[in-house]
């Protein structure tokens, strides 16, 4: 294992006024992670999880897969210590830490994580481009996040065309520097996981309310309910993201 940690990019958050918990993001190449961890994945990964991973055939989803459980679980340690940065040095711990993210019916489900099989109060997300991966983690059960990363130049004027709503797509034909295609698309990606209760991801219901230089405010309509949720967006090297909570403490069924 290499001992020079890899270099993480710690992301800012604003919580909402109402929720009051340890929370954080942080982006890292895929690449770094692995040359910072062993190939022994028994050294970091539930039985369960190593199941999983066997399994996965697609090698860049393999790769995204299992830097993002590493990243996780040295930040969900970080939190318990109260450590600025991930703790990535505790791979004794990290077999019993086992992040849940599919059903007993093996459906995709909101993942969370556990510690020697009983359930944490963490609201986990996790996200990936081709070479970037993105993890966020909360100290509570009762709020949701959202994240998502794109490379640059990935959304095609199809999908703008398509899935962007009229506001939408002016921000992208007026501002053809700030690369509001992809960041629309990570802001779309992000809310819908911060607010969705297990229906199928339809870009166009997201809808963006506000725009100043900090922050998006986005609603969401399904099923006759609109729901709002504030988001930030930001561009880093040649990638951009989005992060952001559901915005109001509810309870989260798994």
């Amino acid at each position: 294992m290499n001992e020079t940690s890899p270099r993480l990019i710690s992301l800012p958050l604003e919580l909402p006024e109402n929720i009051h918990c340890p929370c954080r993001f942080f982006l890292c190449e895929i690449a770094a992670v692995e040359n910072f961890f062993s190939h022994d994945v028994a050294s970091y990964l539930a039985d369960s999880e190593i199941a999983v991973w066997s399994n996965i055939r697609d090698v860049n989803y393999r790769r995204a897969w299992l830097a993002g459980r590493f990243l996780v679980k040295g930040i969900y340690e970080s939190l318990r210590q109260n450590a600025s940065e991930p703790v990535l040095n505790a791979p004794r711990l990290f077999p019993s830490y086992e992040i849940i993210s599919r059903n007993a019916s093996r459906r995709g489900i909101r993942p969370y994580l556990t510690v020697d099989k009983k359930p944490t109060p963490t609201a986990i997300t996790i996200t990936h481009s081709e070479s970037m991966i993105g993890v966020g983690i909360a100290l509570s059960e009762t709020i949701r996040l959202g994240m998502d990363v794109a490379s640059l130049e990935t959304v095609s004027q199809k999908i703008v065309k398509t899935f962007f709503q009229k506001e939408e797509r002016q921000m992208v034909y007026s501002f053809p520097d700030e690369h509001w295609a992809e960041r629309l698309w990570c802001v779309k990606e992000a809310a819908y996981k911060a607010l969705n209760d297990g229906e199928p991801f339809m870009p166009s219901r997201f809808n963006i309310a506000s725009r100043d230089d900090r922050r998006l405010e986005y609603s969401y309509y399904f099923e006759n309910k609109i729901q709002r949720t504030i988001l930030m967006s930001r561009r880093v090297g040649d990638a951009v993201y989005a992060i952001g909570t559901n915005g109001v403490e509810k309870k989260v069924k798994n």
